[in-house]
């Protein structure tokens, strides 16, 4: 049986990292992924709805293929996880909801004032998992081939825009992991 965890928060929660270090090997799904072109981050509120809809698409289909995912979004209203709750719920999959609280520098370079805004949006959900985000991490892009590190960066974006300029051949040999 898959199973399906969902990881909410404010922008700067820590929801990237916590997926990654609490979930490794597991499928992570971010709205955000939809708007990476060519390894930079390019969001246009015309193709928000687009970018949901690809992410619990994606979501989906992994979960029918019997594939654990993580799906770290802001999540801030009941409706947004129990669209899919009730993805889970077809799919027969296990599922939880973790809110990540940390409050470190958010990669959207949004201010203070609308980290709370989002911040105060925030519904409950019963039976979440409230989990403190430990400082940000070093991640670091290393083959899985020969165990060979290709580089360390200070942020996730960091690596993953580094992952988008790579050889295709190469990227297919290759992982994301934390290192502390």
């Amino acid at each position: 049986m898959a199973s399906l965890h969902i990881v909410r928060g404010a922008p700067g929660g820590g929801k990237s990292t916590f997926a990654r270090k609490k979930f490794p090997g597991i499928l992570l799904l971010e709205n955000d992924m939809f708007h990476m072109h060519n390894g930079v981050y390019d969001w246009h509120k015309e193709a928000m709805h687009d970018a949901i809809a690809w992410c619990s698409s994606t979501t989906r289909a992994a979960l029918e293929n019997d594939v654990d995912v993580a799906v770290a979004n802001t999540f801030t209203k009941r409706r947004f996880i129990e669209a899919y709750k009730k993805i889970a719920d077809e799919c027969g999959a296990s599922f939880d909801v973790y809110r990540c609280t940390g409050n470190f520098h958010n990669v959207h370079g949004l201010d203070e004032s609308m980290v709370d805004s989002f911040k105060r949006s925030m519904e409950d959900w019963p039976g979440e998992i409230y989990v403190q985000p430990e400082a940000k991490m070093t991640w670091e892009v290393y083959d899985l081939s020969n165990s060979e590190v290709h580089g360390q960066f200070p942020s996730l974006a960091e690596a993953d825009m580094f992952l988008a300029g790579i050889d295709e051949d190469l990227a297919q040999h290759v992982d994301v992991r934390p290192i502390e």
